[in-house]
C-alpha cells in the first residue's frame, strides 16, 4: 500500500510506517510461515493452510487467512495471534 501512496498518488509519508513481518513480542513472525507458490498458500508453524481470502488496496495486497477452527485447537495459539480469532498475514503485491 504504501508504494501504491508514494509511487502512483505521488504523497510522501510522514509517519513511521510498521513493519510487523518480524515480531519482537514473541509471536510467531512471517517468517516462521512458508509459502507455497504453487498452491498460492501460506503454511503455519502448526502445518495447517492459509488461504487467500481476498485482495485490498486497488489489487496490490493480498490477506491468507487462517481458518478459526485450525487457530482455536492449535496449542501454540497464544504465540501466533493472541488478540484475533485466526491468524491473517497481508502480502503486499
Amino acid at each position: 500500500m504504501l508504494n501504491w501512496l508514494v509511487e502512483e498518488k505521488d504523497v510522501a509519508p510522514h509517519i513511521p510506517v510498521l513493519n510487523k513481518s518480524k515480531r519482537e513480542d514473541g509471536t510467531f513472525s512471517r517468517s516462521d510461515f512458508r509459502y507455497d507458490p504453487t498452491s498460492d498458500v501460506y503454511q503455519c508453524p502448526g502445518g495447517k493452510r492459509l488461504g487467500r481470502s481476498c485482495t485490498v488496496h486497488e489489487g496490490k495486497t493480498l490477506l491468507y487467512r487462517a481458518s478459526k477452527l485450525n487457530c482455536d485447537v492449535f496449542p501454540l495459539r497464544l504465540q501466533c495471534y493472541p488478540k484475533e480469532p485466526s491468524r491473517m498475514i497481508p502480502l503486499n503485491g
